[in-house]
C-alpha cells in the first residue's frame, strides 16, 4: 500500500558510483522530509538520464534538509548532475 507521506532519510549517502547506459534518472527520491541529510559525491554518469539528460530528482524536499551534493561527473557531457525538484 503506498502512502503519501514525506520521508526522513535520516543520513543518505550515495558516493564513488559508475552509472552506465540508466535508460532514466539513476538517484530519485520521492517526499524528503525535514532533518533528512543527503551526500552525492565522486559519481559518474555515462550515457544515463531521462530524456532532458537529467540524472537527478525528487518530488520534494522540505525545509531543513541538509544536502551536500558535489564532485559528480556527466562522463558524456550531456545534461547536468544536479537535483531537480
Amino acid at each position: 500500500m503506498y502512502q503519501d507521506i514525506d520521508v526522513n532519510l535520516k543520513n543518505a549517502v550515495i558516493t564513488n558510483n559508475d552509472f552506465n547506459k540508466i535508460g532514466d534518472r539513476v538517484i530519485r527520491f520521492d517526499k524528503v522530509a525535514t532533518d533528512s541529510y543527503i551526500t552525492i559525491q565522486g559519481n559518474v554518469a555515462t550515457n544515463s538520464g531521462d530524456e532532458n539528460k537529467e540524472v537527478m530528482k525528487t518530488t520534494s524536499i522540505a525545509d531543513g534538509v541538509t544536502t551536500n551534493i558535489s564532485n559528480n561527473n556527466r562522463n558524456d557531457g550531456e545534461g547536468l548532475f544536479t537535483m531537480r525538484s
